[in-house]
């Protein structure tokens, strides 16, 4: 697939993983995943418990 059509103009940030059609199975997708979550989870940590909007609360 070519670069510019999973390309995403303003995103907050962008990792390049060569792979096949199944990127989400590689260890550098996986590594990347997982440190985009984790730092939501810390980013939600410090919204007001109810002002995210998502039904749940961190503990």
């Amino acid at each position: 697939m070519p670069y510019w059509s999973a390309h995403l103009d303003g995103a907050a940030s962008e990792k390049i993983v060569r792979s096949t059609h199944s990127v989400q199975g590689t260890a550098p997708a996986i590594i990347e995943m997982r440190r985009i979550l984790h730092e939501d989870i810390r980013d939600r940590a410090t919204v007001p418990v109810g002002a995210a909007g998502c039904g749940w609360q961190l503990l």
